[in-house]
């Protein structure tokens, strides 16, 4: 009988299709966890090494450990690396969200990021496109590529404020104090328009505000893809459909546009139609 042979080398730079046998090979995973990870990854739109993780299957330092290894590429933890403002400026947010990629730095004409998905070839065309400049790449684990995301493109947080500000107050039926009333609406309308702000900021081209008992979920999409950006609280679902509502009535009756709710808000003196 033919022993097997291992399709992974133990050497860095054994490719994408040697990373789940490396995997294997560690004694990490098995054949079968293989099978039920590909699947999840497919159904999820993940990629392989986030199935696993997600599944349990592998721990997120040793999934991206081997990943990096199978890419040829350093391991860093992106939440401990500095990052250069002139980095972040080459690769707008909207690039940057979409790959999952954290510039950290440039020198000598090159960028320097940190990326989960080391094996994606539209990122290097597109980093290397938007910065003029030659590429250095590095992997780090999702969670920690995200958590950086949030910090070196922190205005999406200014959606959180707001809606803390909202979910801090008393609800407006909870009495006829006007002060309160007046600074809810306002805190609502301040949320919608920034909602609809950002997204253009970021180049989206359209974007879906998800409202349900269980919280509120604002997707853009950018680039053809749609993607969450932040989930809200449940506790402001009500006011922000209810304000978007008004808004397309009182457009509808005013200007007398038809019927498809549509309307237009000025963002920076630019006006949008929504």
């Amino acid at each position: 009988m033919l022993k097997p042979v291992s399709i992974a080398p133990q050497f860095p730079g054994v490719g994408h299709s040697g990373f789940p046998a490396m995997l294997i090979d560690r004694g990490l995973i098995s054949r079968s966890d293989l099978v039920v990870a590909r699947q999840h990854a497919v159904h999820e739109h993940i990629e392989l090494a986030d199935a696993f993780v997600a599944l349990g299957l592998v721990p997120e330092s040793d999934c991206y450990a081997a990943l990096a290894e199978a890419a040829g590429l350093t391991l860093v933890n992106a939440m401990e690396m500095a990052t250069s403002e002139l980095a972040i400026r080459l690769v707008p947010e909207r690039l940057a969200r979409r790959h999952v990629v954290v510039p950290l730095s440039v020198d000598n004409r090159t960028l320097t990021y940190a990326t989960c998905r080391p094996f994606d070839p539209e990122i290097e065309r597109d980093l290397s496109f938007a910065s003029g400049r030659r590429l250095c790449a590095s992997v780090a684990p999702r969670s920690g590529v995200l958590e950086a995301l949030e910090r070196c493109y922190p205005k999406l947080r200014e959606l959180d404020v707001l809606a803390a500000k909202l979910t801090g107050e008393r609800p407006i039926v909870d009495g006829p104090d006007p002060s309160r009333i007046a600074r809810n609406v306002s805190t609502v309308i301040d949320l919608c328009d920034h909602i609809i702000g950002r997204a253009v900021e970021v180049g989206a081209s359209d974007v879906h505000v998800e409202c349900g008992a269980d919280g509120t979920t604002v997707r853009y999409r950018i680039c053809g893809v749609l993607e969450p950006v932040l989930t809200l609280p449940a506790a402001v679902s009500g006011p922000i459909r209810n304000r978007f509502k008004i808004m397309a009535k009182a457009d509808i009756s005013v200007q007398h546009r038809p019927q498809d709710g549509a309307f237009r808000i000025k963002v920076n003196g630019r006006p949008i139609d929504v």
